[in-house]
């Protein structure tokens, strides 16, 4: 039983390991895009922002549906992206890549039109390649698995040990044995099971990431930021003082 539970402790181990890593992947996202939201209402002029924004919350989107093997996102993007957005982002092979790459563009059409310096725009691509690096490391989490050979070994010594399970018991407790090996066998069996589920994060199972609930907070955070900076313009417009004509 040793050799088996221990197999059964390690083949549980990596599979929350990846839903732990997935969950550092999406973390890291969620904070870089609000420091990105944060850094366009301080550098962009105030006709880039909004897009700029809506490409932020359109790669959290995009990389949610990436992850699940999902290509229906236009009803999603809807009250995000434009018409021409939206439908480039579909027809992309790779959405959310489709999403740094217009974000980059932005950031170099305005360092172009000098709306920032080398510095800032520097700093905006190595964000964007922290993004990239997410994207691709909950790419990894997602396409490397538990290896078969573990697995199918696992279950094939398994459904040996419960069968055998009531033969060793019968001697020490007699017809109790039988409850006992389905007691035993829930617990084991449900450790594996556990096990599977935890090991794709991405899917919409409910022990999956909710991905949905985190990509709604980072819808509300970065317009919370866009609608915060129009309201402080409109305030300083309002305040600022106005000049005072002398007559000739």
């Amino acid at each position: 039983s040793f050799p088996l539970f221990l197999l059964l402790g390690m083949r549980a181990n990596i599979a929350y390991q990846h839903y732990w890593e997935a969950r550092g992947f999406w973390g890291d996202t969620i904070n870089r895009i609000r420091n990105l939201a944060r850094l366009a209402v301080l550098y962009l002029p105030p006709h880039a922002r909004p897009r700029f924004c809506a490409l932020l919350v359109a790669y959290s989107v995009t990389k949610k549906r990436h992850l699940r093997d999902e290509r229906t996102m236009l009803l999603e993007l809807a009250d995000v992206l434009g018409p021409c957005d939206r439908r480039d982002a579909a027809a992309a092979q790779h959405s959310p890549l489709w999403c740094l790459d217009a974000l980059s563009k932005y950031v170099a059409d305005t360092k172009r039109q000098g709306g920032m310096d080398s510095n800032e725009a520097a700093y905006f691509h190595e964000q964007f390649a922290v993004l990239e690096f997410a994207m691709s490391s909950c790419e990894k989490v997602k396409r490397t698995p538990v290896p078969f050979a573990i697995t199918s070994h696992l279950r094939t010594s398994l459904s040996i040990w419960v069968v055998l399970l009531p033969i060793a018991l019968f001697g020490t407790v007699q017809w109790y044995s039988i409850p006992c090996t389905f007691v035993v066998s829930y617990i084991v069996i449900g450790v594996e099971h556990v096990a599977t589920e935890v090991e794709a994060p991405f899917t919409h199972d409910r022990n999956s990431l909710p991905l949905g609930q985190m990509c709604d907070m980072v819808r509300a955070n970065v317009f919370e930021v866009l609608e915060r900076s129009r309201n402080e313009a409109a305030v300083l417009s309002l305040t600022a003082p106005r000049p005072v004509w002398h007559g000739l």
